[in-house]
């Protein structure tokens, strides 16, 4: 498997693990079509920070950052992120159920 899509397939691990991440656990999370082994290495190669995630995902963020839509609320078109929260409120307790 090549950098690239190694560094992809394990932020999105990263992004929607709910516990503790190790290249084995993603080796699981996959049925082991990928080995643990080129993940650690990948992993070994360099300390990734911001920076280098950054570089990465700079594309999509200026796809989808800040624009103008229609805001229900003002009934108006407002500058922002459009993102809509559905949550459950019940017996003064709420939860997310989802977003979009």
């Amino acid at each position: 498997m090549k950098t690239p899509d190694i560094f992809d397939l394990y932020t999105d691990y990263l992004i929607t693990s709910f516990s503790y991440t190790t290249a084995a656990g993603l080796s699981g999370l996959v049925d082991n079509a990928i080995s643990h082994d080129p993940v650690t290495r990948f992993l070994s190669q360099q300390d990734f920070t911001s920076k280098e995630l950054g570089k990465v995902i700079k594309k999509t963020v200026r796809e989808i950052e800040i624009c103008w839509h229609y805001d229900h609320c003002v009934n108006r078109s407002v500058k922002g992120i459009n993102l809509l929260n559905c949550v459950y409120y019940s017996k003064e307790t709420s939860l997310p159920v989802a977003f979009e």
